[in-house]
């Protein structure tokens, strides 16, 4: 009963803030009839745009708010806004197209040296969740591959110039994939 009353009492308070309340609505792929009309509600009204993009900003939703937002309120939207939100959609977009073509050419790279490598997170959560990769902002990649060849992978890696997060020495390296389940390299 108490968190019910906590519970209450946070979604009050974000329906208090429509900046907040606006991002929350817009930041899912297909919003519903009733979300629909209370985004184009809330942007009936004065909203402080800079303050909507830089929370999106931080919550790694911008893509989806543009997109929400290019499809309910084209017309609500300042266009100095408009087009920093284009802008970054269009980048975005080219940026993961690099990502997933230099994901691609690791996994092949990969198979030609008998490890197989399977993407996850990222591109593939972009994908299953939104039905389209140009809608998440990721930063890295991510790469399974086999226990036993990720020493191997990590040196493959190393030799075509990518550097660890950890400088590593051999003994190191051998006991970091032993209890490690993820290597960032970047």
């Amino acid at each position: 009963y108490c968190m019910q009353k906590i519970c209450l009492k946070i979604l009050k308070k974000i329906q208090s803030i429509p900046e907040l309340n606006f991002v929350i609505l817009c930041s899912q792929v297909e919003p519903d009839s009733n979300q629909r009309g209370i985004i184009k509600n809330i942007a009936d009204n004065p909203l402080n745009w800079d303050m909507v993009c830089n929370i999106a900003q931080q919550q790694r939703t911008l893509l989806l708010l543009a997109q929400t937002c290019k499809k309910l309120v084209p017309d609500k939207i300042p266009s100095t806004i408009m087009v920093k939100l284009k802008n970054f959609s269009f980048k975005n977009g080219i940026r993961n197209l690099y990502i997933l073509n230099f994901v691609l050419n690791t996994i092949l790279f990969f198979k030609k040296k008998n490890i197989a490598a399977i993407p996850f997170k990222g591109l593939i959560t972009a994908q299953d969740l939104y039905g389209d990769i140009g809608l998440r902002f990721f930063s890295d990649i991510d790469l399974l591959v086999k226990k036993n060849k990720a020493r191997e992978a990590w040196l493959l890696l190393n030799k075509k110039g990518f550097k660890p997060e950890l400088n590593l020495n051999p003994q190191q390296i051998k006991k970091y994939i032993a209890i490690e389940d993820n290597i960032g390299f970047f």
